[in-house]
């Protein structure tokens, strides 16, 4: 009878992520997971079909952490620039510790076929929150700038050595906080 791992999957994840920590993608070996998580390699591979849609699960489980932190502190913010601000810090944070995750899969042909579906999940997450922020400070009058200025989030926010302050007047005319 096979042995029932209650949470496996969780627990594949949650040890994956611990070995990336210390050996990075390109090093981690599935069979060195799999005793980790206390459950046999064709289990690995029953949640996730190759090395690189693990590594893809570990990411973006990791980002809905990141926004659901940035969440309470969207509510605080004084006006929309600031709240702008604390989504793009994040995915800039978010980005420097898994620049080389990202770089490792990114390669895989399976990451290329599904990066739109990836890019579209991550960007409907941020818009979700320009929206919030647009509701509460009123600039959503036109329905193409909270999909428009999550775009620029996105983008910004993983671009190496990329700064707010480079798209702060920018989207301060977007969001009707004009200080020029």
């Amino acid at each position: 009878m096979p042995k029932i791992i209650k949470d496996a999957k969780e627990t594949i994840v949650r040890e994956a992520r611990a070995l990336l920590a210390t050996c990075g993608a390109t090093k981690l070996n599935m069979r060195a997971l799999a005793e980790s998580a206390g459950v046999a390699a064709g289990t690995l591979y029953n949640y996730f079909p190759s090395k690189e849609d693990l590594v893809a699960e570990v990411v973006r489980e990791d980002w809905y952490t990141m926004l659901e932190a940035v969440d309470p502190k969207l509510h605080a913010v004084h006006n929309a620039t600031l709240g702008l601000e604390l989504i793009f810090n994040a995915i800039v944070e978010y980005t420097k510790i898994h620049r080389e995750l990202w770089a490792n899969i990114r390669t895989s042909k399976k990451f290329q076929a599904k990066y739109f579906d990836y890019h579209k999940e991550m960007l409907d997450q941020i818009c979700i929150r320009v929206r919030l922020l647009g509701t509460r400070f009123g600039f959503l009058s036109d329905p193409t700038i909270a999909p428009f200025i999550s775009e620029v989030l996105l983008a910004g926010g993983m671009y190496p050595d990329s700064r707010f302050q480079y798209l702060a007047p920018c989207l301060k005319i977007l969001v009707g906080e004009k200080d020029f």
